[in-house]
């Protein structure tokens, strides 16, 4: 209370999308007793445009603060379900673009840095082994028994979609592994510049590093892992080796290394296993994207294994990442530019 800040400023403001956390707590507090409150972040909504509110309510309070519950309603899709209201969506996503350009100066990376390559996305269908589905199948087979017991008697948990639909992921993951390591091996046919390789579950990662290093078309002692147990000395050693060109990949956990790292040694990126917020995946896609990357395009490659929840994957996150592109670059939701 006895700051008296004429302004604060709160980087990589994000991180205050949950009002629960006491982190977002503090930082409320805090702004409530500043004249003006600054708000930086490269992926001011990196899932849905719940996770704005917060943010208005400090930057705007006047017409935001206590305003929850209609801004839910108008720009979040709301529902009711037997739980609850469910603020998960997105509604009115043009209108809640124009009010943000009387708050909000934004500016893509290709506006302000041109000398930035071109990103292409591209997913590359994995066609599994039928012994690779067998269990696929018979843990989803599993899921489908139990489900199909809940709807009938009217007993469905909450969250036992969500907990199906991640299990089913994992085991997608699973079954790609192998399929990755023929990927990588062409890649490196082709290409004699490093590589990223992008994983979510520990396990998934492991199991292709061990694979790796049975296969004699690898050499394992070139390869580094980074993940949430790599010590911070480590991982910058690993960084500097990659980008002197000393190492032939790296693994990478998506959550543990989508921020605060540069690898433009590499121009390309695969991602064995999808992210639930397209803005994580974007922001482990742009660690080869930065100042210093002399490609004329870089790659950020998915993996998606047929037949399976990759499929379903594949076309919720990318409906996400068009929803806040909306909100945020004013596109539309087919991806074009709107005038």
């Amino acid at each position: 209370r006895g700051l008296e800040a004429n302004l604060i400023i709160f980087d990589e403001s994000h991180y205050l999308k949950n009002s629960k956390a006491k982190r977002t707590q503090a930082c409320v507090a805090l702004a409530e007793h500043a004249d003006s409150v600054l708000c930086l972040s490269g992926t001011a909504i990196t899932n849905r445009p719940i996770e704005l509110f917060t943010t208005l309510e400090m930057i705007r309070p006047a017409e935001y603060k206590g305003q929850f519950f209609p801004y839910a309603k108008r720009y979040c899709g709301a529902e009711q379900n037997r739980w609850g209201w469910d603020f998960t969506g997105a509604s009115n996503i043009e209108e809640l673009h124009e009010k943000l350009r009387d708050c909000m100066i934004r500016r893509l990376k290709k506006e302000v840095m041109a000398e930035l390559p071109d990103k292409i996305r591209q997913f590359i269908p994995v066609v599994p082994t039928k012994g690779e589905m067998a269990e696929y199948r018979r843990v989803h087979r599993q899921w489908m028994t139990e489900y199909k017991h809940h709807k009938e008697h009217n007993t469905l948990p909450a969250g036992f979609i969500l907990n199906m639909l991640t299990d089913l992921r994992h085991h997608a993951g699973v079954l790609k592994i192998s399929a990755t390591a023929d990927w990588i091996a062409e890649y490196h046919e082709q290409s004699d510049r490093p590589l990223i390789v992008f994983f979510h579950h520990r396990d998934v990662g492991q199991g292709l590093l061990q694979l790796m290093g049975d296969d004699k078309r690898f050499n394992i002692k070139k390869w580094r892992v980074i993940d949430g147990s790599t010590p911070a000395e480590k991982r910058q050693q690993y960084v500097e080796q990659f980008q002197a060109g000393e190492l032939d990949g790296m693994f990478c956990s998506t959550i543990a290394a989508k921020e605060g790292i540069t690898l433009t040694a590499a121009d390309t990126t695969v991602f064995i296993e999808r992210e639930w917020v397209p803005g994580w995946e974007e922001q482990a896609e742009d660690r080869i994207n930065r100042i210093g990357q002399d490609s004329d395009t870089v790659w950020a490659t998915y993996l998606t294994a047929m037949d399976t929840i990759d499929m379903k994957f594949d076309r919720i996150v990318e409906e996400k990442r068009e929803v806040v592109s909306a909100v945020l670059d004013g596109t539309a939701v087919d991806g074009t530019r709107e005038g």
